[in-house]
């Protein structure tokens, strides 16, 4: 259910500040973090829209599965081949940081969906 909101509730402005950690300012000083629920990942996403949540998603979602492909090059160049790849632990800061990013756009998209079936409901 594609779910937009005009404003982050309170309980969606606890997921939404859990991400401000990951969108730190630019090397300029310019903020890529907007209380009013907007993040600058190369461009502007505009959380309170659904269609913005799951671009965002899709993108580190890729670029999940980018590092992964990173990681298996780098390993078959070690090992000479993907054998033991499947026990490989990845542990960089960065893929963690994706990875939290991605679980929080989940339950941000979640609490506004419930939130907007509540509203609909009454």
């Amino acid at each position: 259910m594609a779910t937009d909101c005009k404003k982050l509730s309170p309980n969606a402005q606890k997921f939404f500040e859990r991400l401000k950690f990951h969108f730190p300012p630019d090397p300029w000083g310019k903020p890529r973090w907007q209380k009013r629920g907007k993040v600058n990942d190369n461009g502007w996403f505009d959380l309170r829209k659904n269609n913005d949540r799951d671009r965002l998603e899709k993108n580190v979602t890729k670029f999940l599965g980018y590092l992964v492909g990173m990681e298996a090059k780098i390993y078959q160049k070690k090992k000479g081949s993907l054998v033991g790849f499947e026990n490989c632990r990845f542990s960089s800061k960065m893929f963690r940081s994706y990875a939290d990013i991605l679980l929080t756009l989940e339950e941000l998209d979640y609490q506004i969906q419930m939130e907007t079936i509540d509203l609909v409901e009454r």
